[in-house]
């Protein structure tokens, strides 16, 4: 009869179960490693699905783009055989169809005039108070503005309702009272004009330029700021060229009278000025 002893009993029972437990933890985490890799073959399936679909675009569009190519092609073939038709046509044309083409040539056809839109827009004018004492700055602006753009102003009543339209003060008043009493100034430009220069210009331009001309001088500004105040006085002064070289050079400090002195001077106001502003710099 064999003989057991205790302690073999309780090792080999120990065995079983620490077998027991290693299989218990083992099985378990193949189970999670399983779930997780179908997992991510699912992700990649579903990956490698957007990619066919995204492939199946490109390979789409790519046909289209072939497709327009081609109907560009043949739209170009097109042209290029008209082009070659009609240079055909003008190497055998008859003289007559020659001469013709030279008629149309010489007499083109008028100039057509541009939309409105696209005319040239000035800038508003400002209001005339009839306090300057002089008129014509403001008028010749509303000239300006009656040219462009020309359509705009179809009739000397037209113009002459503008004109009113930026005049305030006195002014305003005495042409209101003759638009209301329908005045002939109110239909006729050239009369307005007449009118206005003879209620609101008071000072004599001429007479008034010569006596500015005579007491002008450069002091402490440039030449060229000097220059432009003389030429301004100077278009108003009537005065012939000898007469404003004289007047500029006398306006001049003695520093650029000094550089000028070893120089002939020269007999244009616009050549003295363009010298005077070379040794100004």
């Amino acid at each position: 009869m064999p003989f057991y002893h205790p302690s073999a009993s309780i090792s080999a029972l120990l065995v079983d179960l620490s077998k027991s437990v290693r299989h218990s933890t083992i099985w378990p985490r193949h189970g999670l490693r399983r779930v997780t890799l179908r997992t991510k073959g699912q992700k990649l399936h579903h990956q490698e699905a957007q990619l066919a679909g995204v492939r199946q675009e490109v390979v789409e569009a790519s046909r289209q783009n072939e497709a327009a190519c081609a109907t560009l092609s043949e739209q170009l073939d097109y042209v290029l055989n008209r082009l070659q038709g009609l240079e055909q046509a003008l190497a055998t044309r008859s003289p007559e169809s020659g001469a013709s083409a030279a008629a149309i040539a010489e007499d083109p056809a008028p100039f057509s005039q541009p939309p409105e839109s696209q005319c040239l827009r000035l800038s508003s004018l400002e209001r005339f108070s009839g306090e300057y004492g002089d008129c014509r700055p403001f008028l010749s602006l509303c000239e300006l503005q009656f040219e462009f753009p020309a359509s705009a102003f179809p009739s000397d009543r037209a113009k002459v309702a503008y004109i009113i339209s930026y005049l305030s003060g006195q002014a305003k008043a005495w042409a209101t009272a003759e638009w209301s009493c329908r005045s002939a100034i109110c239909n006729s430009l050239p009369l307005l004009v007449e009118t206005f220069k003879t209620v609101f210009q008071s000072a004599t331009p001429g007479h008034e330029a010569a006596k500015a001309l005579v007491a002008l001088k450069q002091g402490r500004r440039s030449v060229l700021d000097y220059a432009i105040e003389f030429r301004t006085l100077a278009a108003d002064s009537g005065w012939n060229q000898p007469a404003l070289v004289d007047a500029f050079y006398n306006g001049l400090t003695e520093m650029i009278k000094d550089h000028l002195t070893p120089l002939d001077l020269p007999s244009e106001l616009d050549a003295l000025v363009a010298l005077t502003c070379q040794i100004g710099k």
